[in-house]
């Protein structure tokens, strides 16, 4: 099934099939105090288990550190029991696929996490980005001499730092204490589980659509929950139905040959650092708007503000938090920012700063730039504009570090070296009846403090799945508390985060029902 735009509820489901309840209104919240019972009598092992899965590095380009990832995983998931396979493209970081038995009579879930963590960095980290370190309240130490010495349940304040901490090592462990949680007080399963493990969401999923197209006869199933991303900004629990696509690039402009004199040079030769500036502000105005030609033509907008409620006091206290005086486009609430496409500035490089500064016109200048997409654009067509606005400007656009070196008009040209992925945006509507019964069961839980989201402003790959396996009911459903530091240093995940999604994860698999209509 393709889906290029959202999904209906039509669409979702081959069969009708309708949520009933979950063996009375306390079934959830009795499996959740369960699982929470469980997690204070075995805190010790549960967070062992955690720091070992943290400590091994996983950056997708570390081949030794993939395998070890890989290699504990399987470990994991073989002592619950699941029958694993490593699900593989060449050149690609495998997926890793365990089921366990299955019954018919039970609806399939799909569990999604990926393994792979954004790079480190070279600083900005208070504590070693591998080595997972137990904040309490300001007094840091390693997390497993700690739990050594721990002699009650750790506090739901309290933080643990290292990377992949919360995005997206949390939810793996969550919900293996989950089924732990279960198991230990003899709870059957309500659900056929699946988990597929990504290896390569934080490079974009380059490989993901030929993997899931190639196993898509393991993937069938009635829900595909993706475990991934921040609770709400105010704390409170969420489901997403939606994500924003993401394409990257890398802009390179260059100067002269070699660096020159500042003093000797200046306002002779082109400076590719004062170009760069230029370049960037005809991309994008100064409230967040994207400039280029055609970039907001396939979007959709009233599917863009369905669902959408802004909450200007929450607003106030998160600008309050990050210490803004103002949001970069004063009109647009938080909640609408996210459900357009974007274009972001994250990285910037040319020259030398602070005492290592030189007089000097540097050589080029780089940008690297991330586009967030929504349904119906698509990282081709993006390229696409990006190179004609380049073009526009009088810039030739080449592909390869090789071809900007050998030409003699380096100052005309614009080296653009796309990610070697990218994916559009995915919306699904709440009406399909394995979601409905999914967030019916997360009302049960949490009543009105749980936020139903039309679309999360991070990107995950949901429309791969979407348009290369039959899995087609699809939730994002995050654990993590909103200001881990996702995807910088000192990434973070509370206590209680961790002791939420175990709860909340025990409740799904243990309570979510979902049976096809006659």
């Amino acid at each position: 099934m393709k889906h290029t735009h959202y999904v209906t509820a039509a669409a979702l489901l081959g069969a009708a099939v309708a949520a009933i309840p979950a063996h009375g209104d306390s079934r959830a919240r009795d499996l959740q105090r369960a699982a929470t019972a469980h997690y204070e009598a075995q805190y010790r092992s549960i967070l062992d288990e955690y720091a070992q899965l943290v400590e091994i590095p996983n950056h997708a380009s570390d081949r030794t550190g993939i395998e070890r990832n890989l290699a504990e995983l399987e470990r994991m998931l073989a002592r619950r029991g699941f029958r694993t396979q490593r699900l593989e493209a060449p050149e690609a970081s495998p997926a890793l696929y365990g089921e366990l038995e299955r019954a018919a009579s039970r609806p399939t879930l799909v569990f999604y996490a990926h393994y792979d963590g954004q790079p480190v960095g070279t600083s900005g980290w208070k504590t070693p980005p591998f080595e997972p370190t137990l904040d309490r309240n300001g007094t840091q130490s390693p997390l497993r001499g700690a739990l050594a010495a721990m002699p009650r349940v750790p506090e739901d304040a309290w933080r643990i730092y290292g990377r992949s901490t919360a995005d997206d090592k949390a939810p793996i462990i969550a919900m293996l204490a989950a089924l732990d949680a279960l198991r230990g007080r003899g709870e059957p399963l309500a659900v056929n589980l699946k988990v597929f493990l990504e290896g390569e969401e934080e490079i974009g999923s380059p490989h993901l659509a030929r993997i899931v197209r190639e196993h898509a006869d393991l993937l069938t199933a009635d829900l595909l929950l993706f475990a991934d991303g921040p609770r709400h900004q105010s704390g409170r629990p969420q489901v997403v139905l939606g994500v924003r696509g993401v394409q990257s690039a890398q802009i390179t402009l260059f100067g002269p040959a070699r660096a020159l004199h500042s003093g000797h040079y200046g306002s002779w030769a082109v400076n590719p650092a004062a170009r760069l500036g230029d370049l960037l502000a005809s991309l994008r105005a100064p409230d967040g708007r994207v400039k280029i030609a055609g970039f907001y033509e396939a979007v959709d907008q009233k599917l863009a503000d369905r669902g959408v409620v802004a909450d200007e006091s929450l607003e106030r206290e998160l600008l309050k938090e990050l210490r803004l005086s103002r949001r970069e486009n004063v009109d647009q609430p938080l909640a609408r920012t996210v459900a357009w496409p974007s274009l972001n500035i994250v990285g910037l490089k040319s020259g030398d700063t602070g005492p290592a500064a030189r007089n000097a016109i540097p050589v080029e200048a780089t940008a690297n730039l991330d586009f967030r997409l929504v349904p119906r654009q698509t990282p081709g067509g993006v390229q696409q504009q990006l190179q004609n606005h380049l073009t526009m400007l009088g810039y030739r656009v080449v592909g390869t570090r090789e071809a900007a070196e050998a030409a003699p008009d380096r100052d005309r040209l614009a080296l653009v070296q796309w990610d070697r992925a990218g994916y559009s945006g995915a919306r699904f509507t709440e009406d399909a009846p394995p979601v409905r019964a999914l967030i019916d069961l997360m009302r049960e839980l949490h009543g009105g403090e749980l936020v139903v989201a039309p679309i999360l402003g991070g990107s995950l790959p949901l429309a791969l799945f979407a348009e290369n396996s039959p899995v087609s009911a699809v939730v994002v459903l995050p654990i993590a508390n909103y200001d881990n530091n996702q995807h910088a240093p000192n990434e973070n995940l509370t206590l209680g985060s961790l002791r939420y999604g175990i709860g909340t994860f025990a409740a799904i698999l243990g309570g979510w029902r979902v049976t096809a209509d006659d």
